[in-house]
């Protein structure tokens, strides 16, 4: 605990950065993925010295057991959170997608919607590569595993600059949300389209009924990043305004897909 604060205080990343390379930018508070093997090593020595006071128990000086009573509390202890942490993990759910026929959840198919951005390539005129896409509540991954060059994107390795011309189409948005413009100004990964009203949020599925009422984008800057199609998980209210329009055949999605993607050509 004591490495990991250090790791991530002021003084740590100064190190960091001085020393350059893996170091810069490694994540080492990322240790909490070995978690779940730790809980389970730690609840088997548990239950085996809860075993070996079950044997000692007999005839036993009741203060040379409290070793063992440590450890079976220990054991029912974690236990419960071995409970709480397969209640929340993707075995648990991917479990209950297998067994239970009435269990909803996202999958890849439904994630990834290869159908949908199937029909909407098709329907955009545009040769491929000669413009940029850029998405709204929708994680820019989807777009750029079907095919789409991304002017968005999550990344630990682009130019200051970019992230500066980036901004620009978004800075009004990022004015009506002190949370978003926190997390978006703070941390450089996370280059992604935002909105004053949502945020952050890429989890507003088809039944959501998300709608995005007066959005404040630049789009001069849009069209210097060369994108010429916007992706979005809502209405636009405000798309005239904005010089969008609403491509034919919108809103995209199937039985199978998550989102319903609204496909705004900027003109």
């Amino acid at each position: 605990a004591i490495l990991a604060a250090f790791y991530e205080s002021a003084a740590g990343l100064a190190l960091r950065n001085a020393v350059g390379g893996p170091f810069a930018y490694f994540q080492a508070d990322r240790v909490y993925w070995t978690f779940p093997v730790a809980w389970t090593l730690i609840f088997g020595i548990s239950l085996e010295l809860l075993g070996r006071w079950f044997q000692k128990a007999k005839g036993q000086e009741k203060e040379k057991l409290l070793p063992y009573g440590i450890a079976g509390a220990a054991a029912v202890l974690v236990l419960l959170q071995g409970a709480l942490i397969f209640k929340d993990s993707s075995v648990n759910r991917n479990v209950r997608l297998l067994l239970l026929p009435s269990y909803q959840n996202v999958t890849w198919e439904s994630f990834f919607m290869e159908d949908v951005f199937a029909e909407i390539q098709e329907a955009i005129p545009e040769e491929d590569g000669s413009y940029n896409v850029v998405s709204l509540g929708l994680y820019p991954s989807i777009a750029l595993y079907n095919g789409f060059s991304c002017a968005d994107g999550y990344s630990n390795n682009y130019k200051l600059e970019y992230k500066y011309r980036f901004v620009a189409m978004e800075s009004k948005e990022l004015e009506k949300n002190a949370v978003a413009a926190a997390y978006f100004y703070q941390w450089g990964n996370r280059c992604y389209l935002v909105s004053g009203e949502y945020g952050f949020y890429e989890m507003g599925g088809k039944e959501s009924g998300m709608v995005y009422s007066d959005l404040s984008f630049d789009v001069g800057a849009m069209k210097n990043l060369n994108i010429r199609y916007l992706f979005a998980n809502g209405a636009i209210e405000n798309a005239g305004e904005l010089g969008f329009t609403l491509l034919e055949g919108s809103p995209y999605f199937s039985d199978k897909s998550y989102y319903k993607v609204y496909v705004y050509r900027i003109e």
